[in-house]
């Protein structure tokens, strides 16, 4: 086997990898409040600051308003508006995007495999005013839930360019993240590495940090739960009849029977 076919492949791989040194480095820190005023609708306000290379020294702040709607626990549909804005040369410098989603997901002892289709327009400045892309992005993620409250995830998204240039892959992007709860506030930490495929977006890596609060109005119980508390109530009433102890604790608002 000619080994100079292997080499020359070796050596375009390598030059085709951006290394880290030649890759921006990237720090955003992240607040969030999180409201479900009804089941299954989730509306947020979010407020990112995103430091590092070829970034204005004041840092690039970044605005999110959206909705999400979970019709099922397998379905669900989110929008989102995002401003971004950042002082350059003593000028403001601001972007706009919004995205709309459409997602799929399955849940198995503790695994969460989702995946998530989002349509991006963005319109941002230039020097003779806007300029407008479009995008889909398509995005395949893993959870796992550990015992305690603490999630481990990680996913892979493809870009695909829809304007000004159609290409099927622009960018890949990988997340891993960690996340843990204590009701009702969320830490993540994150990690970030987004690089073009065949357009000139830049190539970065960041280190993401997430703080969420969220608030959930007062539920009734579904109808599986209010099932399955009237069959604990059956079984403890037979459990007393029959003068065993009940295999369920003795509810607050009842006195143990003599």
């Amino acid at each position: 086997m000619n080994p100079r076919p292997l080499s020359a492949a070796a050596l375009c791989a390598a030059l085709a990898i951006p290394s880290v040194a030649a890759a921006q480095i990237r720090v955003a820190p992240r607040f969030t409040a999180e409201i479900s005023p009804v089941r299954r609708l989730t509306l947020s306000v979010s407020e990112r600051y995103v430091y590092g290379d070829r970034i204005a020294t004041s840092g690039r702040a970044q605005t999110y308003i959206g909705a999400d709607f979970d019709p099922f626990k397998w379905l669900s549909f989110g929008l989102t508006y995002r401003i971004s804005g950042e002082t350059y040369r003593a000028a403001y410098w601001s972007s706009h995007r919004i995205t709309t989603d459409a997602g799929l997901a399955g849940s198995w002892r503790g695994f969460k495999l989702s995946y998530r289709l989002r349509w991006q327009n963005r319109f941002s400045p230039d020097r003779t005013g806007y300029e407008f892309d479009s995008a889909l992005r398509n995005r395949v993620a893993l959870r796992y839930r550990t015992p305690q409250p603490v999630d481990l995830s990680v996913s892979g998204e493809l870009f695909s360019t829809l304007l000004p240039a159609a290409l099927p892959a622009s960018a890949f992007r990988f997340e891993a993240e960690i996340t843990g709860h204590v009701d009702p506030v969320s830490i993540a930490f994150g990690y970030r590495f987004h690089g073009p495929i065949q357009a000139t977006s830049q190539h970065y890596h960041m280190v993401m940090a997430t703080v969420t609060w969220r608030w959930e109005a007062p539920r009734p119980r579904e109808r599986s739960e209010e099932r399955q508390h009237r069959r604990n109530e059956r079984r403890q009433r037979r459990e007393r009849d029959a003068g065993r102890p009940s295999t369920q604790s003795t509810p607050a608002h009842e006195e143990p029977t003599p």
